[in-house]
């Protein structure tokens, strides 16, 4: 297929893209068959090389604008800084465009407000520090797209707002995933359900290539673990025998788990589906915190995190611990801290029992679709998101 995907297609001419950037000459020549039908689009820069014969004027070479914009600055050295103090935070900031699985991909308009609201409560909610802990040596290791909001605004605006360090691994290849984890040694580790199916399974593949009796240890300890967990769940002590045991054996364990994962890892945040309670219970039991986000495109993306005594006893800005495990399954309270500089973050269902979020992550509206606008975000600025929840 010589031509663009459909819903790139439609994203390119709808966003009314004045630039794109494509990496090999494949995607050059794709984005040439359907030029004339994207008026506005002025310039298109490859990455990689390319066909001399397909050199237009408005073709750049990479190199090339690294040349030009190199000698624009020599010739203009605050003009770059000075075109970030014109920006607002009402201005917007970035198009992502929708599946398109419930009708035509539509272009979420997100400002600098929504992306840097999402990143300081999900950072503020979700970071787990512990004394002397520098935020900026945080290492995060992500296996999220960047064209997708949860992506968008972990990977890039949740570091760049703690200081930390991305390390992106490029697919779900289970030896890739072992090396990044050993390589990187990272701190939190954010991806959708499948990628911590995919960690549960390494960690089974290691335990197999172990003697017997340390396999009989770890499966002893991870039934003793569970069953410790379901007293949690249900707001109960567990009996002093499982507590004990568990605490010995599980201690165990949990530093050879953390020798595998990098000697680091302190949080992981799933998000994009709902992610299966048991892969929640194992790693939590052994201290992993991990937890589960909900949002969409259209709330830059997070506006739910799962709180636990991890995350919430141990961060400067939030005293109020929460049970350990009893909320498993919830998609978690809104995220929020007291003195935040933005607005709270509201929920409401509607009569039919949808959820409706209103606050300062929520979209500006649809890219060029007043009516599509109007219907999503009514009069008074409630977003409905189209799911059906209770809140407790």
């Amino acid at each position: 297929d010589t031509r663009l995907k459909p819903r790139l297609y439609e994203a390119l001419k709808d966003s009314g893209a004045k630039l794109i950037f494509v990496d090999t000459q494949e995607n050059l020549e794709k984005v040439l068959s359907i030029k004339e039908e994207a008026p506005e689009l002025k310039h298109i820069v490859v990455f990689d090389n390319f066909d001399p014969s397909l050199q237009e004027a408005f073709v750049i070479p990479f190199w090339r604008l690294m040349k030009d914009g190199a000698q624009h600055h020599k010739e203009n050295p605050t003009a770059y800084i000075d075109s970030i103090y014109q920006i607002e935070e009402e201005d917007l900031a970035s198009l992502i465009y929708t599946s398109g699985t419930t009708g035509i991909p539509k272009g979420v308009m997100l400002t600098h407000k929504n992306f840097l609201s999402c990143a300081y409560l999900s950072v503020s909610v979700a970071a787990t520090l512990r004394k002397g802990e520098k935020p900026w040596k945080m290492d995060f290791l992500s296996l999220l797209p960047l064209a997708h909001s949860f992506g968008r605004t972990v990977n890039e605006y949740c570091v760049l707002y703690v200081g930390g360090t991305m390390n992106i691994v490029e697919k779900l290849d289970p030896e890739i995933i072992r090396r990044a984890l050993t390589t990187f040694k990272p701190m939190i580790i954010v991806g959708i359900p499948y990628l911590f199916q995919k960690i549960y399974n390494i960690v089974n593949e290691t335990v197999a290539t172990l003697p017997k009796v340390a396999q009989k240890v770890f499966k002893r300890t991870e039934i003793l673990g569970r069953k410790h967990s379901e007293y949690k769940m249900r707001g109960e002590k567990p009996p002093f025998g499982i507590r004990f045991r568990f605490a010995l054996l599980g201690n165990i364990v949990r530093k050879v788990l953390m020798k595998n994962f990098g000697g680091n890892l302190k949080l992981m945040i799933s998000g994009s589906a709902a992610i299966a309670p048991e892969l929640m219970v194992f790693f939590n039991m052994f201290k992993f915190n991990l937890i589960e986000g909900y949002g969409l495109t259209e709330t830059s993306p997070t506006t739910h995190l799962l709180r636990t005594s991890h995350n919430s006893n141990y961060h400067p800005l939030i005293n109020e611990p929460i049970d350990e495990y009893t909320k498993l399954g919830s998609i978690g309270p809104t995220i929020g801290i007291k003195n935040s500089p933005y607005e709270p973050v509201e929920q409401k269902l509607s009569p039919e029992g949808e959820l409706l979020i209103r606050g300062p992550m929520v979209m500006k509206g649809y890219w060029r679709k007043p009516k599509l606008t109007e219907m999503a975000l009514g009069k008074d600025g409630w977003l409905h998101t189209g799911d059906l929840a209770e809140i407790g």
